[in-house]
């Protein structure tokens, strides 16, 4: 597989974190390097409310199977001026992990609004590599 783009987070999956211009060939995608895909999700609170500060735990990052090795998860949110996350939440071979997230109190009257926090992971596995099966 070859991608292009942006690359600030190392979404293009070459092993990088620049932008590139023109078509990278992929991580996992030669013979040598098979792809191993891992389902991953972000739990949030349904409803918070503009000001409510530094949310202990109340976000989670939940993994589909436990993984033997350190995974660097990197959160984002698409309103960091109204709810910020961690840069990197790491399940160190769990199947969840907490983090904090923060909301914050603008002052401005802006009404409900709709916050995504997204999660990306980049991993490199052995071939054969099944987490913990």
């Amino acid at each position: 597989m070859w991608a292009w783009g942006d690359n600030g987070s190392g979404q293009l999956g070459d092993g990088t974190f620049g932008s590139q211009n023109l078509p990278v060939q992929t991580a996992g995608s030669s013979e040598n390097e098979p792809l191993d895909l891992i389902a991953l999700s972000v739990v949030l609170p349904h409803i918070v409310a503009e000001g409510d500060g530094i949310l202990v735990g109340k976000g989670a990052v939940i993994l589909k199977e436990a993984l033997k090795t350190d995974l660097v998860v990197t959160l984002t949110s698409s309103y960091p001026s109204e709810v910020s996350v961690p840069p990197h939440d790491d399940p160190a071979g769990q199947t969840s992990a907490s983090f904090d997230l923060t909301v914050w109190d603008d002052t401005l009257v802006d009404g409900p609004q709709a916050i995504r926090v997204t999660a990306f992971a980049l991993a490199m596995f052995q071939p054969g590599y099944h987490g913990d099966r």
